[in-house]
């Protein structure tokens, strides 16, 4: 009778078990053995297992059930089956008296759900890192204490500081206490529980290790659905996977008692009305309980009234069914999450249902790590969305699979429908559709590439700075492609209007050519003019370390002289300087030219030559739209050459 009880107790056990000969022969499997292959039990008798489950001629590779045979000790792995399912496998050697190994037996269970929530999580962790990181301001994500919880790569690298030195400090600690100023209190402290946000706070401090700056500060309170976890956003402009143990069968007549007795899982037999009939070691370690005082008392007894209540819910269902029933519940005796399967056991005579086994497998560590991919899906969200960027991803072949609100504002778009599908390099104007091939190749190799100027098209040009990053799958190979654009239309419209504060005060118009007599006056304009994003190129007779206290890149420079001058461009023929002035005018429109030296070029070539000169260039310089800026003091020429050159040179000073 108890080694009946026993097998209709396997029998109803979702995993597959199985015990085999030393030769890996089926000599008893439960039901569920025969159900995944659609078989009756009795039917693998006799059959390899290999053969049955893997499809093969020999064991797989790694076989715990080989691997326990061989070592006489109980062995475990997991087994990817040809139609891509994974499978935990265990082995434990069956002994004689003489302790002899007789067989194996193998007990397995499928996994695949668990290694893709693994795998799911791997990869939204990898994409938040990526996007957070790519991010070009320095992100703070503060606790309600207002300590830091984290932050992304930029501000380590904008403050020049390292995670030891902010994670677990209060904002008002960090560096010099630079973020202690009282407003700042007042909007974190008082203004964000009650409005969730603050935008455009600016601070300008002399922060440690770089300086004096100026941050514009924003802020959002970020809820988890639960709404128990509060977090604040801080923006600067800049599982335990379930431990795995099993006993190793003791040697007895009664394996099968022993199977079930070696499982860590709680598994019991109850009754039609609910009251138990047996319970293994695992369930009576949860409960605390021995068996005595467990066996034949009511599962309301054991748990209570409202935990039997939703048991009896899922035994009807096997009661009406005849099938096995899964119901997750929690457990406030025990205090975890649990997953249990019931299953019919039926009399082998009239075929009628007389009891329910019950196998009871936690789920904390899983629920728990649903519940983190579910957060961390919610922060992610909740970074992307509050990014004063537009964020848009993509796949390896620039399809773009995803985007942040603020991209379908950008780009004057009303839904991520319209959006998703199409080519991002289609939004990139085709005068530097190149360059960004280029940035995306050079992320994929390095992993980030910031601040690219570029402009989108949709209808209009938008001028922005693109950063690009490449988000890795699990083995570091690329997988998608992450776009942060920062619209820079406002510090374009800021530069043109400087442009033309600069060309109003000192009298100068698109076109001009125009002369001064003090070289530190032209060289200032020039400067000021390359800053606004001028196109400009400098001739000049001066040491080039010189026109630095101008704020004159060397890039800019190019050196008019018979002795050339080490890492610069050297000139000294007046057709040479003419033709490098065509070239540059031809590749910049509405550019800038400064030609100081005209005294040395009139030494070299005559008065009449240069004055030829000028006034071919007038009309290239008109023809362009372009300025052309000559200091020269005229007391050094006749009052001819002085009347003829001011025929060709605005004089401006």
């Amino acid at each position: 009778m108890e080694l009946e009880r026993s097998r209709l107790i396997l029998d109803g056990i979702q995993e597959l078990i199985a015990y085999q000969d030393l030769e890996n022969r089926v000599l008893w499997a439960n039901k569920v053995s025969g159900d995944s292959v659609g078989l009756a039990p009795e039917k693998l008798v006799g059959r390899f297992c290999y053969e049955i489950w893997h499809r093969r001629d020999r064991p797989c590779e790694g076989c715990p059930v080989v691997k326990a045979r061989e070592t006489g000790q109980p062995q475990e792995a997991e087994i990817t089956t040809p139609d891509g399912r994974v499978w935990y496998i265990r082995g434990y050697p069956v002994r004689d008296e003489r302790g002899r190994v007789l067989g194996v037996i193998e007990i397995t269970h499928e996994i695949t759900e668990r290694k893709q929530l693994e795998l799911e999580m791997q990869k939204a962790r990898e994409l938040a890192e990526g996007i957070v990181d790519t991010v070009r301001e320095p992100l703070l994500v503060l606790d309600a204490d207002l300590k830091v919880v984290s932050a992304n790569r930029t501000f380590y690298q904008t403050f020049k500081v390292t995670a030891e030195e902010t994670e677990g400090r209060r904002i008002y600690e960090l560096g010099n206490r630079q973020w202690d100023i009282p407003r700042l209190r007042e909007l974190l402290e008082e203004i964000i529980p009650p409005n969730t946000f603050f935008e455009n706070f600016e601070v300008e401090h002399d922060f440690p290790n770089i300086g004096r700056r100026i941050m514009l500060l924003n802020a959002r309170r970020i809820h988890t659905k639960t709404n128990k976890t509060l977090l604040i956003l801080l923006a600067l402009e800049d599982i335990t996977e379930r431990r795995r143990s099993e006993r190793a069968l003791s040697e007895s007549e009664e394996k099968y008692r022993s199977l079930v007795e070696s499982s860590d899982d709680s598994i019991y037999l109850l009754d039609r009305e609910l009251r138990f009939l047996f319970a293994n070691r695992a369930a009576l370690n949860r409960l605390g309980l021995t068996s005595e005082q467990v066996l034949g008392k009511s599962f309301a007894e054991i748990y209570s009234a409202e935990a039997a209540e939703r048991l009896a819910e899922a035994v009807k269902r096997v009661l009406e069914t005849g099938k096995p029933v899964q119901q997750e519940h929690w457990s406030e005796r025990l205090h975890g999450a649990f997953l249990r399967t019931l299953s019919p056991v039926r009399d082998p005579n009239s075929g009628e249902v007389t009891a329910i086994t019950v196998v009871s497998k936690e789920i904390t560590s899983l629920k728990m790590m649903e519940a983190s991919l579910r957060e961390a899906g919610e922060r992610l969200k909740a970074i992307i969305d509050f990014s004063p960027d537009a964020i848009i991803i993509t796949d390896l072949q620039y399809k773009i699979i995803d985007c942040n609100l603020f991209a379908l504002k950008l780009l004057d778009i009303e839904s991520k429908e319209e959006l998703i599908g199409r080519d991002m390099l289609g939004l990139i104007s085709p005068q530097t559709r190149n360059e960004i091939v280029r940035s995306i190749q050079e992320a994929m190799e390095t992993g980030v590439v910031r601040d690219v100027r570029h402009e989108l098209m949709n209808g209009y040009r938008i001028p922005a700075e693109i950063s690009v990053s490449a988000v890795p799958d699990a083995t570091g190979k690329p997988s998608s492609l992450v776009f942060v654009i920062k619209d820079i239309t406002e510090q374009e419209r800021e530069k043109e209007r400087r442009r033309e504060f600069i060309y109003r005060v000192n009298n100068i118009s698109p076109g001009d050519c125009c002369l001064h007599n003090s070289h530190q006056a032209l060289y200032n304009i020039f400067a000021q003019l390359t800053l606004q994003g001028v196109p400009g190129i400098c001739f000049t007779r001066e040491k080039p370390e010189d026109l630095a206290k101008f704020g004159i890149t060397r890039d800019k420079v190019v050196v008019i002289s018979s002795v050339p001058l080490a890492g610069y461009e050297t000139l000294d023929g007046l057709q040479q300087v003419s033709l490098r002035i065509a070239e540059f005018l031809k590749e910049n429109r509405k550019s800038v030219v400064l030609l100081d030296g005209l005294e040395y070029l009139v030494s070299r070539w005559g008065f009449d030559t240069v004055y030829r000169f000028l006034q071919e260039k007038r009309f290239s310089f008109l023809e362009s739209e372009a300025v052309l800026l000559v200091p020269v003091n005229l007391s050094a020429f006749s009052d001819r050459e002085r009347a003829l050159i001011s025929t060709e040179l605005k004089v401006i000073g």
